[in-house]
């Protein structure tokens, strides 16, 4: 895949295969969340609901991983229960697959499901493309960009990570850790445009985390910029 590719691509299925070791599996599993979150369905079934609830919490420790596969099962039985191909069917799939324990590499059929939901729904028109398109924004929401930097090379998980350690220690200001943890906790992505003003303040001169955090469009926990500065993986 190529830089260009992996800015403007629309295929879920390869953008997410070649971020995936990059990737953990809490990054994943909070990406599926957001699609879940984000993904304009008529009425999410309440089993789809729980299960991002679950997943998001037990990604930061909230819940035990029982919770998790409690909702599972329920979505299991759902899929069992429903008509087949059905918006409900495509829901409990999504469900089913968020919830997979431990995070499987198929989590990312999440939002393939989502898509299928906006499919099969009358009077969508372009609202599956444009749900897919929304997708693989949040995906690259999640994953640091690979190849900045690097002449057109992707950039391994150590040295990224090499690269992030470097990046933290020359910014993270009171104010700028206090913004982040504020944004994460309160799911409050409106307020990036003034964590970049204080990444600024506090002598940050990245483009690619100041255009991030200022960029128009959607973030989800697990953005990458939010965890570098919280300390997240």
């Amino acid at each position: 895949m190529t830089e260009a590719e992996w800015l403007a691509g629309e295929n879920l299925f390869d953008l997410y295969y070649f971020s995936r070791p990059l990737l953990s599996d809490r990054k994943a599993a909070l990406f599926a969340v957001g699609c879940v979150r984000l993904t304009p369905l008529d009425a999410p079934h309440s089993v789809l609901r729980r299960a991002s609830d679950v997943v998001e919490e037990a990604v930061d420790g909230q819940c035990d991983l029982d919770e998790v596969r409690s909702v599972n099962g329920a979505a299991g039985e759902l899929c069992r229960s429903v008509v087949l191909d059905s918006p409900d069917h495509f829901k409990a799939l999504a469900a089913l697959r968020l919830t997979d324990t431990p995070v499987s590499s198929f989590v990312w059929q999440t939002a393939l499901f989502l898509q299928k939901v906006l499919e099969d729904l009358p009077g969508t028109g372009g609202e599956p493309h444009a749900a897919r398109r929304l997708h693989c924004r949040l995906l690259r929401d999640v994953v640091l960009q690979p190849f900045r930097g690097t002449r057109g090379q992707r950039l391994s998980r150590k040295r990224r990570q090499a690269k992030l350690s470097l990046l933290q220690r020359e910014w993270q200001s009171a104010t700028a850790l206090g913004l982040a943890e504020g944004i994460y906790q309160d799911r409050a992505f409106d307020r990036m445009p003034i964590l970049a003003d204080a990444l600024q303040d506090a002598g940050c001169e990245n483009e690619d985390i100041l255009s991030h955090c200022r960029q128009p469009g959607e973030h989800i926990r697990g953005c990458w910029v939010v965890d570098l500065l919280t300390g997240r993986n």
